[in-house]
This record gives C-alpha cells, sequence and structure tokens, in this order.
C-alpha cells in the first residue's frame, strides 16, 4: 500500500503503479489524530519535495524553494485500513507485506 498527502505526487505515483493493480494506492495525510490540520509547505518541484516542516537555517546549498502552503485534514493509518477494508480490499489489508507512506519531511 502506498500513501501519499498531496494531490502532483499521488498522481505521478499512481501513474507509475498503474499496471501493478495489486498495490493500492491511497491519498491522505496519516497523522495520530483523524481531523488534525496539517500544514505542508508546498516545494517548487511539483510538491515532491514538500515538508511539514519549515525549512531552517541559512546553509549556502538550496535544495528546494517552498511556494506555498496548504492544509490538509489528517486521518490515522487504522481509518485508512479500515475503509479499504469495508470496500472490497480485505484480503489485501490482511495479506499487507509493504507500506510506503510518504512523512512529507518528518522522518
Amino acid at each position: 500500500m502506498f500513501i501519499e498527502p498531496l494531490r502532483e505526487p499521488f498522481e505521478h505515483l499512481s501513474s507509475i503503479l498503474h499496471a501493478a493493480a495489486q498495490l493500492r494506492r491511497r491519498q491522505h495525510a496519516v497523522h495520530r489524530r483523524v481531523g488534525q490540520g496539517i500544514h505542508l509547505h508546498l516545494a517548487s518541484n511539483g510538491g515532491q519535495s514538500s515538508s511539514i516542516l519549515k525549512r531552517r537555517g541559512t546553509g549556502r546549498v538550496r535544495l528546494r524553494q517552498f511556494e506555498s502552503t496548504t492544509q490538509l485534514i489528517s486521518n490515522t493509518l487504522d481509518n485508512v485500513t479500515e475503509f479499504l477494508r469495508n470496500n472490497g480490499h480485505a484480503p489485501v489489508v490482511g495479506a499487507l507485506d509493504l507500506l510506503y507512506m510518504d512523512t512529507q519531511g518528518a522522518n
């Protein structure tokens, strides 16, 4: 299962994984609480280097620029997997052996 909170990276990931029907993809901002507002700083590379953390420091190396900020509403991993179970994907959730989750810079 692949979880990505932002639309552009999610669409890119989905296009790559389209042929792998057994891999489930969900667009969610996962947090320890449901309904938490999460501010994401959107990067200038289509969101692929976006972060929940503000850029710190004044170093010489600039890997990315944050163009804007958006707010997403969080969900829990338990709710995401329950949704999948309740919508015909219980066997996939039961056999889950890979979880790729973009942590938006909080890893």
